[in-house]
């Protein structure tokens, strides 16, 4: 008797297992770290859903609170690089003139030679003032200084060839090949442009920087987004990406064909993992019932010696 017990005992350790495993590939969702970009993606929401009429006063009011951050915060060291940098940006798209010569973005800039978000700040500022072949030559003069990764200067650099025609759809831009979703979304086999958790903080960093100077329609921050929500469904992450998908059609109405596609595969996906999950609990249950049997059984019989 208590060798079957221990046998059954076995095989009910290894059905869990299995189950564990089974639990993890249809649950599995992406390991964000807390101090990452993309940690606070989802706070953005917020903001790019807001009444454009309060835009410029919510900027006022981020400025204030950067600048009410920056002169607590510890100086000495330069390690408030990046407060200042925000601050700059700010007082940027803020201000009547554009004109970039002597200001504090390009300062920053010179001083930190080897920071993606101040170079990204700084191209992008270009950009809007109309100078494109400037701002192309500034990133591509910092990804030769700082190569090996892949960063949000990498994807400012594409918006600029997208928009300058070198890029023939912005959808080149992060280039995840993404147009027939409901193949794409489940292949094993695809290899990402570049590393996930780079490729996801540069598209959320880009994200952000631009949904604070872009208002919307912006077709290229629609596409950015849906390209996050396909980030975002490939790792199991549904919900953000349904998210991310209707928030793509905010910013252009013309997608609304590929995010409704896309909405209604993934619920295919969902009801899939549901039936999985049902049938692995029904899978599971039944030797575990006739496990608690066999103890019963067990201990009665111990009883009777």
């Amino acid at each position: 008797m208590n060798r079957k017990f221990l046998c059954f005992g076995f095989a009910v350790l290894c059905l869990s297992s299995c189950s564990s495993a089974l639990a993890q590939e249809y649950s599995r969702s992406f390991p964000v770290k807390s101090d990452s970009v993309e940690f606070h993606l989802p706070q953005l929401a917020f903001f790019l859903r807001e009444n454009p009429d309060r835009r410029t006063e919510s900027r006022r009011e981020h400025r204030d609170s950067l600048y009410n951050a920056l002169k607590i915060a510890d100086t000495s060291k330069g390690k408030a690089f990046r407060l200042e940098s925000d601050l700059a940006w700010n007082d940027f798209i803020l201000s009547q003139s554009k004109d970039l010569s002597s200001g504090a973005l390009v300062k920053l800039a010179e001083f930190h030679p080897h920071e993606p978000f101040i170079a990204g700040n700084l191209i992008t500022a270009l950009e809007i003032s109309g100078k494109p072949d400037s701002a192309i030559a500034i990133a591509a003069r910092w990804l030769n200084s700082n190569p090996g990764g892949f960063t949000p200067v990498n994807i400012d650099k594409n918006i600029l060839f997208y928009k300058t025609g070198s890029l023939k759809s912005s959808a080149e831009i992060v280039n995840l090949k993404s147009d027939s979703f409901k193949i794409w979304v489940q292949d094993k086999l695809f290899r990402y442009p570049a590393p996930l958790d780079s490729l996801r903080n540069a598209l959320a960093a880009v994200i952000s920087q631009r949904a604070s100077a872009f208002n919307a329609p912006d077709p290229i921050l629609g596409q950015l987004i849906l390209d996050y929500g396909d980030l975002s469904a490939r790792e199991k992450m549904y919900q953000q990406a349904l998210e991310y998908f209707s928030l793509a059609v905010v910013y252009d109405p013309g997608l609304k064909t590929k995010a409704e596609e896309r909405k209604a595969v993934i619920n295919e996906l969902e009801t899939s993992v549901t039936d999985t999950f049902k049938w692995a609990s029904i899978f599971f249950a039944i030797p575990l019932l006739a496990f608690v049997v066999v103890i019963i059984g067990w201990i009665r019989n111990r009883g009777k010696v």
